[in-house]
């Protein structure tokens, strides 16, 4: 039995487009589950729409946190595969038969993603659709170890990655995307679950608990080419810019500090990767700098401690 999952907050018409794209798969998911954190009105409206054509449940969370609606969908399902997808894709028509074709012929496996159509050309609207620009951005992420695409996801000591644009054949990696599939026995047995002390957006979330997860299982985590998907990101679109710097580097810092080793070489790395980022964000503009310099400033020169407790409204433990 396969059950999708779709957490979605104030995306009806995303949303919509997503559960489009999964009525018209050759292989349909037994059971599909929307966990809401938005305008609960709207949203279940959206579901009700699909009543008559899917298996589909609306679930509230009341919590606005990614972590927690994806660990909320976890505890309601009842499949041996569960796939966990974003509210702004859209899937080619094979996506799940693709899926449970992998999991029949790789057994050993505990997880896969598959790959995104239009990344080089959502890559590309990010700089403006100029190319130079692209490849300058980058070699510059290849020497300051920034988030950049490659040949397979891949985790760098700095917490940032490569993330797949192209492959021919199925290959293990370090880490799998939001829109990912998983066997049960990964909740279950492993008892394996999304980092609850991450709020709201939760920035890399996906990067964390799968890595975590390669940490245990080198060889559990794989990317599939036939497994196909477009991705029309609404991130930047949703949070004010400055919400949007402070998110994106807590949550990175975070991430650093709970999966890679405090060597002095690792210090060293995160610390040049940053002044990579506050080049990129200069880039972007002196407005983005500055917020980016100011929450730089208490993660170099403030403890942990006091770095949490100034941006609690991220975090969900106890300083």
């Amino acid at each position: 039995m396969l059950t999708v999952i779709i957490p979605t907050i104030n995306r009806e018409s995303g949303l919509a487009t997503a559960l489009e794209s999964i009525v018209v798969q050759t292989l349909v998911p037994e059971e599909v589950l929307i966990i809401g954190q938005g305008d609960e009105k709207k949203e279940r409206k959206v579901v009700e729409d699909f009543q008559s054509r899917l298996n589909i449940k609306y679930i509230y969370a009341t919590r606005k946190s990614l972590c927690h609606a994806k660990n909320v969908g976890v505890e309601n399902s009842r499949g041996n595969i569960i796939c966990i997808l974003d509210d702004d894709v859209f899937l080619q028509k094979d996506y799940f038969k693709n899926v449970f074709h992998f999991f029949q012929s790789h057994p050993d496996a505990l997880g896969v993603q598959g790959v995104i159509t239009n990344f080089a050309q959502g890559h590309l609207n990010k700089v403006g659709g100029k190319r130079l620009a692209l490849k300058l951005y980058e070699a510059f992420a290849v020497v300051f170890l920034l988030n950049r695409g490659g040949k397979v996801n891949k985790f760098l000591p700095s917490a940032r990655n490569v993330y797949c644009k192209e492959i021919d054949r199925i290959s293990n990696c370090q880490w799998l995307s939001g829109c990912a599939c998983y066997r049960r026995d990964v909740f279950t047995e492993l008892k394996h679950q999304f980092d609850d002390n991450m709020i709201k957006y939760c920035y890399g979330e996906d990067k964390l608990f799968s890595y975590e997860l390669y940490k245990r299982f080198p060889q559990g985590l794989y990317i599939d080419p036939s497994i196909q998907y477009e991705h029309y990101p609404q991130l930047e679109k949703s949070l004010a810019s400055e919400d949007l710097i402070k998110m994106r580097i807590l949550y990175n810092y975070y991430i650093w500090l709970k999966v890679i080793d405090k060597t002095l070489k690792n210090k060293i790395l995160y610390w040049w990767s940053s002044c990579g980022d506050l080049i990129v964000y200069l880039a972007k503009g002196l407005d983005w700098f500055k917020a980016a310099v100011r929450v730089y400033f208490n993660i170099w020169f403030k403890s942990k401690k006091a770095v949490f407790r100034k941006y609690e409204d991220l975090f969900n433990f106890d300083i």
